[in-house]
């Protein structure tokens, strides 16, 4: 899924990897989101909801009692893969924090519950103070289901020497259903809107308006080539031009 995607910004003679974690957890979200997605309470939903731009707002939507039905049917796989995830991003911050790629600085590229994984490991290197920081030279985060505080986020950023990127789609309801809890209501969520910045200096954290590509969370794998070419993550390349494809930076 990766190769084609990152083949040209790896062809620098740098090394692409893909980090392999937790496939069992993996795939029953997979599954439970293909089930979720066939059925016709899905359709029915989608058609009432229609293009409408959740992005922030996404807490005080009303949702469809019959989608809510179905609620059961993802609710526990996400929130099992969720906790994963935080536990895999903790892993990988150690073992970044260990330089076992050497000294080489580091791109991370995700989306989805991978993009998760990176915003975990990145604070978690916060916290180890100089030992994370001289790592990761560029991040990026898209659809990312985790929170949209400014706090993290920055804190996150201080350990990216160049870029961390959070890239999200006002469109992508499904990150906002999964959400939809009350334990989640009182929580932004990163996937769905830009990070505020409160340091208007921190040019390292970026936000990608990404709702004129991505119409879905699904979209994100079916775009993730153009994706990467728009954000041009290795430094030193051009982005593509921005009247080839309509994205927003901020």
């Amino acid at each position: 899924m990766w190769d084609d995607p990152l083949c040209d910004v790896a062809s620098d003679g740098g090394e692409c990897l893909a980090l392999v974690w937790e496939q069992d957890a993996l795939r029953d979200l997979g599954n439970s989101n293909a089930l979720f997605v066939k059925s016709q309470v899905y359709s029915q939903a989608r058609d009432a909801i229609g293009n409408a731009a959740l992005g922030a707002a996404f807490s005080t939507l009303t949702w469809p009692l019959t989608l809510i039905s179905l609620a059961d049917a993802i609710d526990g796989p996400w929130s099992i893969a969720m906790n994963r995830a935080d536990k895999a991003g903790a892993v990988l911050a150690q073992v970044l924090s260990q330089r076992v790629h050497g000294h080489r600085p580091v791109t991370l590229i995700g989306y989805g519950m991978g993009a998760r994984v990176i915003i975990t490991a990145l604070v978690e290197l916060a916290k180890m103070g100089k030992v994370g920081h001289g790592i990761v030279e560029t991040a990026v985060c898209l659809g990312t289901p985790y929170s949209a505080s400014s706090h993290l986020w920055e804190r996150a950023s201080t350990v990216v020497s160049h870029r961390l990127i959070n890239g999200y789609s006002e469109k992508d309801w499904i990150l906002a259903f999964v959400f939809r809890s009350s334990s989640f209501s009182s929580i932004s969520v990163a996937g769905l809107q830009p990070i505020a910045k409160t340091n208007p200096s921190n040019a390292v954290l970026e936000n990608m308006d990404l709702t004129s590509v991505v119409g879905g969370h699904f979209a994100y794998r079916e775009k993730l080539s153009l994706l990467v070419q728009v954000m041009s993550p290795i430094e030193g390349r051009e982005r593509m031009s921005s009247s080839d494809v309509c994205c927003k930076f901020s």
